[in-house]
């Protein structure tokens, strides 16, 4: 009788160590359409900062990865709203502690969702500017316009101007400095952050380069800057933070959903220029913030199976050049919950930007899939 019981409870628990499994295929992954269904990443993945992979013959990566060093185990879906920036009159005084700025210009303007704005812009006698309008911040000294045609952030300024300590304060310094402002402002800026090192002699050769490229496009000489006469005081760094939320990053490009749909959204801005005069430069929008609690938590897709719905987009396409994969990111993208609003939903998801070359360069190609990391679905 006792081994009865005894072979009944065994065969008991052997039905509920089965019964997990139950509606799983052989991959572990839930039966349904979503990829959601089912867990993705069950341990945590460390990401590769660079990948190089080859997918048959229309598609192959060779990119650069911006994601957090650890894939989160789970993460989810943040209802948001781009917050109010703060204390514009502090902001005047630390921007321009020895000028006045006078307001040359004021104007009301709609929100898509219908609510009025004003929009003001202040200018002092030399040409200092500041644009305002509750939600954006763009200010800057005349000293800009020279350094934006000598630098551009991006790639391509990493190397021609790298991170490195600039003779008038350690870069250190300056960005606690930056980082001092944003918080001025009411914005805490992520972690990551990349910066740039422009000295004055490189932006001389690099201004130089654009003057020459402008002339052989065909612009006249008198729409043409001249050339500055630039000396060590106009060294200066370039800080482009990240937003982060939950250790995660809300992604900086731009142009996401469908302007025609009026569903157009961008990613946050948060740059800032610090010399030895101070703030030269600054440009804040389209700050997110949190207006609810995370919704749809799971595990995310991990990059090798990103990467698996990617090469199925193309797999089966005839095509007359290969793909190559030249930059991912994995972050939040800002999708605008519903036409005529302003609420967000910061959707975790994996980027890439893909590159096809021809022969001919007028061939080449540049565009962005973007994929949902908690369903699978490509984002339009």
């Amino acid at each position: 009788m006792k081994r009865k019981k005894l072979l009944l409870i065994l065969n008991i628990l052997i039905l509920f160590a089965l019964l997990p499994a139950c509606g799983k295929d052989a991959g572990g992954s839930s039966s349904g359409n979503d990829v959601n269904q089912g867990k993705h990443t069950v341990v945590p993945e460390e990401i590769p900062k660079t990948v190089q992979k080859k997918f048959g013959t229309n598609l192959s990566v060779d990119a650069t990865v911006e994601a957090p060093t650890i894939l989160p185990t789970e993460t989810g879906i943040i209802p948001a709203e781009i917050m109010d920036l703060k204390n514009k009159e502090k902001v005047i005084t630390v921007f321009y502690p020895n000028q006045t700025l006078g307001k040359v210009h004021e104007e009301d303007f709609k929100y898509r969702d219908g609510q009025t704005g004003i929009r003001e812009n202040y200018q002092s006698k030399n040409g200092d500017f500041l644009n305002w309008d509750g939600k954006s911040l763009s200010c800057g000294k005349t000293l800009i316009f020279d350094i934006q045609e000598a630098f551009t952030p991006g790639t391509s300024s990493q190397k021609v101007y790298p991170a490195k300590d600039l003779p008038f304060m350690t870069q250190k310094e300056a960005e606690k400095k930056a980082r001092d402002f944003l918080s001025l402002l009411g914005v805490t800026a992520g972690k990551r952050v990349q910066a740039y090192a422009l000295d004055y002699r490189t932006m001389q050769q690099e201004q130089i380069k654009h003057q020459k490229d402008t002339a052989s496009e065909g612009l006249p000489a008198n729409k043409r800057r001249p050339v500055r006469k630039w000396t060590q005081e106009d060294d200066c760094y370039v800080f482009q933070f990240q937003l982060e939320l939950n250790g995660i990053s809300v992604s900086d490009q731009q142009q996401f959903g469908d302007p025609k749909a009026q569903t157009q959204t961008q990613g946050p801005m948060i740059l800032v220029y610090y010399g030895e005069q101070g703030i030269v430069n600054a440009q804040i929008s389209n700050v997110y913030e949190a207006s609810g609690e995370i919704t749809g938590k799971t595990s995310p897709l991990s990059l090798d199976q990103a990467l698996n719905i990617l090469n199925s987009k193309f797999e089966d396409v005839i095509m007359n050049n290969p793909i190559t994969v030249t930059d991912i990111e994995f972050s939040y993208v800002p999708i605008l919950k519903a036409a005529n609003q302003e609420n967000y939903l910061l959707t975790p998801a994996w980027l890439f930007q893909l590159s096809q070359y021809s022969k001919d360069i007028k061939g080449n190609v540049q565009t962005r899939v973007i994929i949902n990391a908690l369903t699978g679905r490509e984002v339009q």
